[in-house]
């Protein structure tokens, strides 16, 4: 059973919660350029410098956030293709909060914003040596190394896959998508 976080971890969970749902009506009310930090921070009720201890920037307070979407994994070796599949599963988890539903206005918005899209983007390189890390583990490797570049194509695969779902409002399910991109990749393996 996992500890219950303390009251400030939960106070700062709400915080974050709360300025992500204060950029996202703004950004979709108004648009992200003519959304600023201050107004943000207003709808909040907390600080700029509040804002600022949360994200680097104000286009961060409706991505996915930046840590690693990978639990240990310490199960016996897996083949290449199931490491991958749960891989890419773990990614879509990582775009969409583990709750597509909640997270297509969210990713219409990124998809349909320039300056949301390009950050996004941005954000994508440093997933790779975690992705690459969690492939080694799955298939009992020692160096994540030679895995980096399946990882990359894991990663943008991903990320242009939860893009083009959110672009087309969701229509077809995004396990669909995700297994229909993999496949189109081919002999890609470990």
């Amino acid at each position: 059973m996992t500890p219950r976080p303390g009251l400030r971890e939960r106070k700062k969970a709400l915080t974050r919660g709360l300025l992500r749902q204060e950029a996202l009506r703004l950004f979709t009310e108004q648009g992200c350029d003519r959304t600023t930090v201050e107004q943000i921070c207003a709808a909040a009720d907390v600080s700029p410098s509040t804002f600022f201890r949360y994200f680097p920037v104000k286009e961060d307070a409706v991505l996915p956030d930046d840590t690693p979407p990978f639990p240990p994994y310490a199960g016996l070796p897996q083949p290449p293709e199931q490491a991958i599949r749960e891989t890419l599963t773990a990614l879509v988890a990582h775009h969409t909060g583990g709750d597509p539903a909640a997270a297509l206005s969210r990713l219409t918005l990124i998809a349909r914003t320039p300056s949301l899209r390009s950050r996004l983007w941005q954000r994508q390189e440093p997933l790779v040596s975690p992705t690459a890390t969690d492939l080694a583990h799955r298939t009992h490797r020692s160096d994540p190394h030679p895995l980096r570049p399946t990882a990359a194509a894991l990663t943008t695969l991903t990320t242009e896959t939860v893009l083009h779902w959110a672009e087309t409002g969701g229509t077809e399910p995004l396990k669909t998508l995700t297994g229909e991109a993999a496949a189109r990749l081919g002999g890609m393996g470990l």
